[in-house]
């Protein structure tokens, strides 16, 4: 999401954002909600009003508001999270509603001003602020679409918006050439100014609506300039910061394109290495095939390997039987011949 952070953006772009809320704060009163609120720091310029005695910041994301209160947290201004379709407070809570450049992130801006409709009290007004769709064009073309930018509004439109929601409003240009904010009547200033061949219109820049609740809203005289100091000496710069905003992108795109180009290597080389291993793996399966029947081969040798070893193994048990019966067989015979010897022996004697 597009934040804003005062410790690390660019000088251009945070003083063309803390201008908004310098514009609101001259017409902004009592008891103020500053909804999107980012990292806060819209608080203190919304606060060195004296027409504001206390700030309320709201934004949905819960550690950006946790900062937040780190930084800017007081007994005058309190951060809390939330959405800007379901906001945490009671009906007709607050005096004024600042609301910038955030309308266009919304999915239903229809439901997010009914619900400022709800919060704010009857008298109360609501300072907004979207792109001019002549600057979401112009940076369209220069840097590519913005993915978290999911409205476009015309002056018509979006006044008829508001004027639908919350009451009579009146619109405003915030122009990005001088930081001033000049009058809408009439339709936007057709000047322009040329550098070098560049054009950068002076409707470049922002919408500012002041909406009233059920009465005009206050007019905010102009021009307003930027009260902390102009941050842009001439037209020359902004078409530098432009320039430098546009070789930056390009330079992003070319290191992803390289980056691209070597995952699209990596991958190629993974591919190589798939194939190469699905061609050792049918290898192996091969191998393991043949090893596999050699197993079944040699377990049946095996087997019949024991069972010739069992058939022999029985037949020397009854070999050996027949043996040491033939031995006694003899023996028994050699006993008698010896017996029959002793009786001859005998018989002669007598005679």
């Amino acid at each position: 999401m597009e934040r804003i952070d005062p410790n690390a953006e660019r000088k251009f772009i945070l003083k063309e954002h803390q201008h908004r809320y310098q514009v609101a704060a001259n017409v902004v009163f009592g008891k103020v909600l500053d909804c999107a609120c980012g990292l806060g720091y819209g608080s203190q310029i919304l606060l060195s009003s004296p027409a504001v005695s206390s700030y309320f910041g709201v934004d949905i994301d819960a550690s950006t508001i946790e900062e937040a209160s780190n930084r800017y947290g007081s007994s005058v201004a309190e951060f809390l999270s939330g959405s800007a379709l379901q906001l945490p407070f009671e009906d007709g809570s607050f005096d004024a509603i600042v609301c910038l450049e955030t309308m266009e992130h919304t999915e239903d801006p229809v439901a997010v001003l009914k619900e400022f409709s709800r919060v704010l009290r009857p008298g109360g007004i609501l300072v907004s602020s979207i792109p001019t769709l002549e600057h979401e064009n112009f940076c369209e073309e220069a840097f590519g679409a913005n993915p978290y930018h999911l409205q476009r509004f015309d002056q018509a439109t979006f006044q008829a918006l508001l004027e639908s929601a919350i009451g009579p409003t009146d619109m405003y240009l915030a122009s990005l050439e001088t930081f001033t904010v000049l009058n809408q009547v009439g339709g936007p200033p057709s000047s322009s100014i040329s550098l070098d061949g560049d054009t950068l219109e002076s409707f470049l820049g922002s919408l500012i609506a002041i909406s009233g609740k059920e009465r005009r809203p206050p007019a905010l005289a102009t021009p307003v300039a930027y009260h902390v100091g102009t941050c842009v000496e001439n037209e020359r710069d902004i078409i530098k910061v432009f320039r430098e905003m546009e070789r930056s992108y390009i330079s992003r795109e070319n290191e992803l394109r390289v980056a691209f180009k070597r995952t699209e290597e990596l991958v190629e080389d993974r591919d190589k290495a798939i194939a190469a291993y699905q061609g050792t793996e049918r290898e192996l399966r091969e191998i393991v095939q043949f090893l596999e029947a050699r197993c079944t081969a040699l377990e049946e040798a095996f087997h019949s390997t024991e069972a010739l070893v069992r058939a022999r193994d029985e037949a020397l048990r009854t070999t050996a039987d027949l043996v040491d019966q033939r031995e006694k067989e003899i023996r028994d015979c050699q006993r008698r011949v010896e017996e029959l010897l002793c009786r001859i022996e005998e018989l002669e004697k007598t005679s």
